[in-house]
């Protein structure tokens, strides 16, 4: 039987993805904080609003939603270029997840003024705690932006286009959401509230989702390769869906950049069922897996593929480390 660290044995997290997708969702929610900032200045807790303050509300919730949304989501490669491809997510992500928000926003708020109520928590008119607990309020607070984050993970999670990422997008958003309630109200007493615990609130929610929506992925994995050989050596990539093609074209999930031996679609792995199989697409130049050329082969943790200056190494989660064979004391006498 294999123990846990064997079946673990080839996991590493991708740390370069997961520093994007925070820094990603830093700025996301930095930027969406000033559509908020302005449509909430100068409201509190305990004042009734009107119909034309609700309604700018929500759009400055759908704006800060989307913002965190669409930075996540253009950032879900190893890749930071600029491109026509990071540009289609951008949009995609930004779009679902402000819709989104406006399902988000509702329930968040309905969980919130039921925690509040149940809790006998009341505002003064200028909207200090009169009555209820600071901790009802920040479990309220929790429980609501939990909502939120869950909902815009699972937008960025539907804007990479893989439905297996929606539930993990929707539990790391969830988890995301959270972190950023807690301090929200944690902050505002410490400060007063206002200002700066709104530009907490939305910054480090967007981190925070950004981050977790991340880890979820990686920890969550099933097969990824790593770029061994080439210009982007030390690049990770997720193998999510049904197909993940291999090239330079920047629309593939594996992007192999910068060898003019590598065609724009030159290869792709195909998941059926537990296993994994890569197809030859290239016509001239060849795919090789462990230095053999193929048309198609089924995949095996460790398997070295070879596409043009590029080699890269498949992983899958599960299996147990290869056994390195030792030559036998035979064998070396009769070849010393």
């Amino acid at each position: 039987m294999n123990s846990p660290l064997a079946l673990f044995r080839s996991d590493s997290l991708n740390r370069r993805e997961l520093t994007f997708k925070a820094l990603a969702g830093l700025v996301g929610g930095a930027i969406g904080w000033l559509p908020v900032e302005l449509a909430s200045h100068n409201s509190h807790l305990g004042e009734v609003q009107t119909t034309g303050e609700m309604l700018a509300y929500y759009i400055s919730a759908m704006f800060a939603a989307g913002a965190i949304g669409a930075f996540i989501t253009a950032v879900d490669t190893s890749d930071v270029r600029v491109t026509p491809e990071s540009k289609r997510r951008f949009i995609r992500g930004f779009v679902i997840c402000a819709l989104l928000s406006l399902v988000s926003t509702y329930f968040g708020n309905y969980v919130f003024n039921l925690v509040l109520t149940a809790g006998g928590v009341g505002f003064s008119a200028n909207g200090k705690l009169v009555s209820g607990s600071i901790v009802t309020l920040v479990i309220a607070r929790l429980l609501g932006w939990a909502i939120d984050g869950a909902l815009v993970g699972a937008g960025v999670g539907l804007a990479t286009l893989t439905m297996e990422n929606v539930p993990k997008g929707a539990l790391g958003g969830l988890v995301g959401g959270a972190v950023g309630g807690i301090g929200f109200d944690l902050i505002g007493a410490i400060v007063g509230g206002g200002l700066a615990s709104r530009f907490f609130g939305e910054a480090v929610t967007g981190l925070a989702i950004g981050l977790f929506i991340g880890l979820v992925q990686e920890l969550t994995k099933a097969a990824w390769v790593t770029v061994e050989q080439g210009r982007l050596r030390g690049r990770q990539y997720r193998i999510e869906g049904a197909r993940a093609s291999i090239g330079r074209a920047e629309e593939n999930p594996v992007g192999l950049f910068g060898d003019p031996a590598v065609q724009p679609r030159h290869a792709v792995i195909e998941r059926r069922g537990a296993d994994y199989m890569i197809r030859n697409l290239a016509v001239q130049d060849g795919t090789f897996v462990n230095g053999n050329r193929i048309e198609s082969v089924d995949l095996r943790d460790g398997d070295r593929i070879n596409i043009g200056g590029y080699e890269i190494l498949f992983h899958l989660r599960g299996t147990p480390a290869p056994v390195r064979q030792q030559p036998s004391p035979a064998v070396d006498a009769v070849n010393p």
